[in-house]
Parts: structure tokens; sequence; C-alpha cells
């Protein structure tokens, strides 16, 4: 399986940690809610420290973006680090994070290779990554000393990823790289070299100078790659029709709206698009990005399109080494190779590997014949992880926190804005969730105000689901949702994740008994989240609603309003909400937390239709 995984390319993507949801539970949760949690204003710092030896979750939320994009993934924190966290307030009122931790538990962290692979192969990415990280932030402190220019995250230095959250097969053997081959640095002139590497080679590799501009430097000549065949990205084709590329040069400001496209050619670094009287001449680095923006965001089950082994390529066109040929309406682009194309490739020191080589000799290969050497290493280094979050939520692997040395028992809030507010939530704030029959009483209750006689559903078919959720406050209340026994478990589970992911809910309950619409309604702030109600479908009174079926539930409904057609809503209330833009809590966005998390119990979301839009609405049927 090793070879179906991708090295990343350093400096080719930018990686963020996504979150994965948990598998839905075959049964009921039960603990206590607590009581409401406790709130401070801090200074512009904030840092958080784990208990010794232990580690800290973080879920950090950015503002919701407006996207174009057919399903938008919206950006989301979700990691484990070691050592300490300090939470910054910027100057317009975001929070940016940097981790203060070991030097070597830094590179433990650094998420390039997979961890299964040779252990020369290992060995030469831990020296390379080591390397680079002294050079890059200008280290020449004596053993043990903090480092304290910090150091990105992402590929535009390299990734750090933090401790895994999900088991990570073969882990161990990446740390065991790391620790086995401490101190060992690659240097030119007694000083660390900035040791670059990429994923996938068109067969030679680049001097840097060709590629970054800079002066030539010794170390990273141009070598013939003969050893990266395994790799997915070795060689790739990519099938572009016409009408989608036109759909994405014009979203790039590329093309002109309404005109077809008839050929594209390739004329060294350009591209050229023509069709209709018009021709246009394109950068081929403009060219690649337009595509690799829009493709996913049109067709995101078209781009990336699969690699040869199958599994989807890192980016729909992940080179600019590639021919381009035109035959019926496509542009067949066929390539090879993904990253910047200096330095050491991560696909050809695996293959070296293979074939006996050892860590030493193939990062001479790649660095002008440098053999690692000792050198004195910092003892903490601190490394930029987010910036730009609204909210991050930290939890220690064990006991509690100190912040700002004040110990607190369990979870961590910070939130951005005028100034950094800092709540420690209770610390027994579990989940509690059941799934019951309905009772005597509760039947009692619903018959004549939200079932009758008729309804679609019989009452026995339906259960009780009383879940836990975090209030606006932030306290934690308990509330009843009435829904079809065949989707009850699926209800429970949603709601166990919005309470994990600290999803902000008024209030829970059952709905009063169903009226037709009247005048007075534009006064009406109700605000409750419901589901089973045996009523006609609002705007459609002929047709019943998906809540008389029991499978369909409403969110925060003033925050999440229903839009009729002519942009309006239906109370005066919910028209501060009609700008979707905005971060009040209670809002659902496309791909939040929310929309996620009944997309994979396959309900669909009333935000997503065309002439009207129900914010607040996600039922089974998507109607």
């Amino acid at each position: 399986m090793a070879l179906l995984l991708t090295a990343a390319a350093c400096t080719s993507t930018v990686t963020t940690a996504a979150t994965a949801p948990p598998s839905p539970p075959s049964g009921s949760a039960a603990v206590s809610p607590s009581t409401s949690p406790s709130t401070s204003l801090s200074p512009e710092v904030v840092v958080i420290r784990p208990p010794a030896n232990g580690s800290l979750r973080v879920h950090g939320a950015y503002p919701h973006r407006a996207s174009a994009c057919r399903h938008p993934e919206q950006p989301r924190l979700d990691a484990r680090y070691p050592g300490s966290l300090a939470v910054r307030r910027a100057s317009h009122g975001t929070l940016d994070l940097t981790v203060t931790l070991p030097f070597e538990r830094y590179l433990e962290g650094i998420a390039e290779v997979p961890p299964t692979w040779p252990t020369a192969a290992l060995q030469a990415q831990a020296i390379a990554a080591r390397s680079y990280a002294l050079a890059v932030t200008g280290w020449s402190g004596p053993q043990g000393a903090t480092l304290q220019t910090p150091i990105c995250s992402t590929t535009s230095c390299q990734v750090y990823g933090g401790i895994p959250v999900k088991p990570t097969p073969g882990i161990e053997r990446w740390y065991a790289a790391v620790n086995g081959t401490a101190g060992e640095v690659l240097q030119d002139s007694g000083r660390p070299i900035e040791a670059v590497y990429f994923s996938t080679s068109n067969g030679h590799t680049y001097g840097n100078d060709q590629v970054f501009g800079s002066a030539p430097l010794p170390y990273l000549r141009p070598v013939v790659e003969r050893n990266d065949g395994a790799s997915p990205e070795s060689h790739w084709r990519v099938a572009l029709p016409f009408t989608d590329l036109a759909r994405f040069l014009v979203r790039a400001q590329l093309w002109p709206t309404g005109r077809r496209i008839g050929s594209v050619t390739r004329t060294g670094s350009s591209i050229v698009v023509a069709g209709g009287g018009t021709s246009r001449t394109i950068d081929v680095g403009t060219f690649d990005g337009a595509v690799d923006e829009w493709g996913p965001c049109f067709f995101p089950g078209r781009y990336p399109g699969p690699s040869r082994f199958g599994p989807a390529l890192p980016t729909a066109v992940p080179s600019g080494w590639y021919a381009v040929a035109d035959t019926g309406g496509r542009a067949i682009v066929t390539g090879r190779g993904w990253g910047h194309g200096v330095g050491m490739v991560q696909w050809g020191a695996y293959g070296k590997s293979r074939l006996g080589w050892s860590a030493d000799r193939i990062l001479g290969f790649y660095y002008g014949g440098l053999q690692p050497q000792p050198f004195p290493e910092p003892g903490l280094i601190h490394v930029r992880v987010a910036t730009g979050l609204t909210s991050l939520t930290t939890s220690p692997s064990s006991g509690g926190v100190t912040v700002n040395g004040r110990h607190v028992s369990g979870s961590v809030v910070v939130r951005g804005g005028d100034h950094l507010q800092v709540t420690d939530p209770p610390p027994t704030a579990r989940f509690e969730g059941t799934v019951t029959r309905i009772s005597p009483t509760l039947r009692e209750k619903l018959v004549g105000r939200d079932w009758r006689p008729g309804c679609p559903v019989p009452i026995d078919q339906l259960r009780l689901v009383r879940v836990s959720y975090w209030t606006f406050t932030g306290g934690i209340r308990y509330g009843p949702l009435v829904v079809n026994e065949r989707v009850a478990h699926d209800v429970l589970w949603v709601f166990h994740r919005l309470f994990e992911a600290r999803f902000p809910i008024h209030r829970i309950g059952l709905p009063p008994r169903y009226r037709p619409p009247r005048p007075s309604d534009w006064y009406n702030n109700r605000d409750l989240t419901a589901a089973f109600n045996c009523r006609p479908a609002t705007g459609d009174p002929g047709v019943l609603s998906q809540h008389s079926y029991g499978w369909a539930i409403d969110v925060n409904p003033l925050q999440n309003p229903y839009v009729g057609p002519n942009g309006k809503v239906l109370r005066r209330a919910a028209k501060p909400y009609l700008d979707r833009t905005g971060q009040a809590p209670g809002m659902i966005h496309p791909g939040d937390v929310v929309v996620r998390s009944f997309a994979a119990i396959g309900w669909g979301w009333g935000g997503d239709w065309n002439t009207i839009k129900d914010y607040m609405h996600f039922s089974l049927t998507g109607r």
C-alpha cells in the first residue's frame, strides 16, 4: 500500500488538517450535563500549557468564506500538538496560533512522506528536514538554546502536522528515523544548507537558480533521476474538455465569456488557447493555476482525475512538465512529476532505498556530495501553525492545563474580537443522548398537537431522541426531538458530533401546534430547533412537509431563515441573517460541521436549493 501513498511536494500545495466524522454510534451514550462555564477577558496573548509530557488537541474555526464552488470546503483546524500554545489576537480581531515545542518533537511531526517507507528513505527525509529548518531560521546558537525565529507549518516551509489525530500505521518508524539521526545536519561552509525537496521528477532535477531565481548553490545542482517510477505522479494524463476549460478560464478572467474554445496548444512556457476568432497566450503556471483552482470547484467528482494507480492526483494538473494535444473537443495534457523540481526527489529516495542505498548515499546524490555532520541543535522551536482563526478549543491529553499561569481543569475556548475571550467549559462536558419509544405521557401530548390520524407515519413508528447541546451562552442543556424510528440513531449521531464541535443551538424542543400563517408571524421571534410536526410544507400548503414523516429537522430557524423566491424572509427578526457571510453564533454555512454531519447520514440541506433557500432545514429526502 505504500506505493499508493503520495509524498508531499515541498512547495506545491498547502496542507491543512482535516476533520473526519467518527463512526455513528450503535447505541446511546449517557452522562450528566453540567453547569455553565466561566469566562474572562485576557491580554493580547494567551499561553496554554499541557501537563508534563502531555499534549493538546486543538479545534479551530475560521471565518466563513463565500464560494461559488459546488461543494465548498470550509477551512478548519483539527490537530494535536505537544508543547505550549501561544494564542495571539491579530489587529483585525482574528487569532494566530504558535506552538513552542522541543526541536526533535517538531521533526517528529513533519508530515512529508509515508512512515511505512524504507528506513533509509525516512532517515534521509529526517536529515533533510532538520537541515532545512535550521537553515531557513538562521539558527546559530549553542546546543539546547531556544530558536527564536519561528517557522511556518505549510509547504511554504515544510509541512508540520503535529501528533497524528488518527492512528497512523508505521508512525513509530518515522519517530525512530528522527531520533536515530539526532544532531545530523547537511552543511556547507559550516552552516546548515537549505535542503529543499519535492515529490516526483520529470526525469531530472533543476538547479535552484533555474527555479527560484536565486544565486546558484553548489549543493543544489541538477541530477538525472531514474528511481522515482513508483510514484503515482511519475507519469500522468489529464483530459480537459473544451467546455470545462472555457468555464475555468472565464472564471479566472483569462477567456471571454460566451466564446467557445476550438484549440489548445503549448509553445515553450506558454499555452495558446484559440476559438471563435479569439486567441489568448497564457503562461503555463497561470493556466495550471486556473485549472487547479476551478476544476475541483465546479466539478469536484471529475477534478483532480485519477492517477495511473487509481487514487486521485494531488492537483488537477500536478506540474508544468507536460505536453498538450487537442483531440475530439478536449485538451489532452500528458505530463510527469509533482513539485518544484529542486533538491531531493522524495520518491527517488524511496526507489534508491529499495535498491539498498543508505541515507548518506541518497543525500550525497541529491546535495552535491555533502554528508551529514554533527551540528548543535536548539532545545525549543516556535512553529506558526495557524493564522486568521475566529476561535479555538483546546483539550489536554489528560488532566488540566495552565492558562497564563492559572490552572484550568479540562478544555479551554479562546475567541477573538476586540479582546481575547477565554472560556473554560465544565470539565464534565460530555455528550448525553438517548433513543426511546414514545411514552404514554408523550403520546398524549403529541396527539392533537403535532400528530393526528391521517399523518403519513404511525405514532408507534416515532422515537424520542434526547440530546445535550451547547447554548449560545456556553452552557449545556438537554432537549427532545421526535423523529422517525428509521433515522433516530443517525440523528443522535449528528447531534453528538455538533456537541463535540461546540456548535451552539438556541433551544431544542417539541414544536407548538401548527396553525396557518398569519400577518402577526412577522413579529414572531421563536428560535426553536425541532423535528416531527405533521403539517403542510412552508410556501406549499397542498403538500405535506418532510417534518410530517419524522425525517426532517430545522436548526436555529432564526439565524438560518427561510428565504422566499422574492429574496425576503418570513419574520422581521430574521432579517439580519439574510447576509450569509456573517459569523453570528448558530449560523449554518456551506461545508461547515452542521452541513457535513447531516450529509454524512445522507440528508440534504435547504441551503442548497435554487429558487428558495431554507437554511435551517435538513431532511432525509433533501426536500
